[in-house]
């Protein structure tokens, strides 16, 4: 399970080679770029980014060989940047198998380029890169590869990137690139506080501790590049550091313990509560199985591991207060040994107006099932048997039913309407194999950008 708290590797490469310099300067040659991403990947990194560094300078397109040969090798988010100034430019990289663009020069020179990129390709695509120096007390942007300095306040500009629409920043510390004294925490903090998108720190790396102080100061990933290419850090052994880090961050009770709540991921019905010491939510942060302790047998157990009802962990987060757990999961049967679905059955109480907000996932859930597996008589099973061709032609006769309700003004009507409207649309996103969740992911995406 990927730490909530990123560690990126950077890859700058001028002329086919792997580079690295101080403070942008004395670049000199190391290894071969591809050989040295796929170590990274190996040794545990979250993600990896690729910069080229001279394209810009030498006003070329980025090389695309080893783009495709890393993208091709690796299943980690991978960005790519240097030399991209069109949406032509950003197309051609992501078919290279690159996950993210990271925009910097582009960017100052026409900032409409990241709302357009961002429109077109979805602003978790897009990465604002900023190269940062103090200049007479104040944060400054460069621009040239960080030779040229421009009238932009870094802070605003990092503010403005997120406004145009950048899914997340990049900010590169001029004056502590290659320095390994450790981040530009006060910039971090500084833009951490008036944006709301994540952001990479870069520019520092030294120690363990200064991931640490990256993600104290507001950074959800910080990065390294010659701490790694000169092996410096070891990677296993930095994430090891950082779980540690997020797991004695949290408040245990005085047996050692943190209640931890169990919800499923696509419906948000809550399962059951149990219980986790260190051990058992190190063992669930590393194998994405729930795994707990049991205050009656004194021992560690994993959920499902005799039942089968196994559940898989797709995140974990803390409440404000840090002495409580939430673990998302995708259950594979039962939660309860009653063989209950939860563990929250005996009702004590219940709203008579009571209105399951999750019914639609529900409903999405039965309908897949009916398509994996066929019930003779089903509605469901006759419109999958017909295909898409009889499922459209169904929502179009539903969605004219539904604007005649709206125009006879009956509410009672166009709710009904309605239901039979999202209902043959849920059958359409079945048939095309489209997850529900695509649909909220892209509701989620656009309510960011209004």
């Amino acid at each position: 399970m990927n730490k909530t708290k990123k560690v990126v590797a950077c890859l700058d490469v001028a002329k086919g080679m792997l580079v690295k310099g101080i403070k942008f300067d004395e670049i000199v040659s190391i290894k071969d770029p591809v050989e040295a991403g796929l170590k990274y990947v190996e040794d545990g990194v979250d993600e990896l980014v690729y910069y080229d560094i001279s394209a810009t300078v030498e006003d070329r397109s980025i090389f695309e060989k080893p783009i495709e040969e890393i993208s091709r090798k690796i299943s980690i988010p991978f960005t790519v940047g240097g030399g991209i100034k069109s949406i032509e430019d950003i197309d051609r990289v992501f078919k290279l198998g690159a996950d993210k663009v990271s925009i910097n020069s582009a960017a100052l020179t026409n900032p409409e380029f990241i709302k357009e990129a961002s429109k077109k390709f979805g602003s978790d695509r897009i990465m604002g890169s900023m190269d940062v120096k103090k200049v007479d007390g104040k944060y400054i942007v460069f621009r040239g590869a960080g030779k040229v300095a421009t009238s932009l306040d870094a802070i605003e500009w990092a503010v403005e990137l997120e406004k145009l629409g950048a899914g997340e920043l990049c900010i590169n510390s001029i004056d502590n690139d290659g320095m390994k004294e450790g981040y530009d925490l006060k910039l971090l903090k500084e833009i951490s506080s008036r944006v709301s998108i994540p952001i990479i720190a870069s520019g520092g790396a030294g120690k363990y501790e200064h991931f640490i102080e990256a993600y104290d100061a507001g950074a959800s990933a910080a990065l390294g590049a010659s701490v790694f290419h000169f092996g410096i850090l070891d990677i296993k052994k930095l994430n090891e550091y950082i779980f540690d880090y997020e797991i004695e961050s949290l408040k245990f009770d005085d047996k050692n313990l943190i209640p931890a709540i169990v919800q499923d991921s696509k419906t948000d019905e809550i399962l059951m509560l149990a219980y986790m010491n260190k051990e058992s939510l190190k063992k669930t942060m590393e194998t994405e199985s729930s795994w707990f302790y049991s205050r009656s047998r004194q021992e560690l157990w994993e959920k499902g591991a005799t039942s089968g009802n196994t559940q898989r962990v797709v995140s974990i987060a803390a409440d404000c207060d840090k002495d409580c757990l939430l673990l998302k999961v995708i259950p594979n049967g039962p939660a309860c040994h009653t063989g209950e679905k939860n563990c929250f059955f005996n009702k004590i109480t219940e709203s008579k107006d009571l209105v399951n907000r999750q019914v639609l996932f529900e409903e999405f859930e039965l309908i897949k099932n009916r398509k994996t597996h066929p019930q003779k008589g089903s509605y469901t099973n006759y419109l999958f048997e017909k295909g898409v061709d009889k499922i459209c032609k169904k929502i179009g006769e539903e969605s004219a039913e539904t604007i005649i309700a709206a125009k006879n003004n009956s509410k009672e009507e166009l709710i009904y309407e309605t239901s039979d409207l999202l209902y043959h649309l849920n059958v359409l996103l079945a048939e095309m194999g489209v997850d529900l969740d695509d649909i909220m992911k892209e509701i989620s995406d656009r309510l960011k950008g209004e």
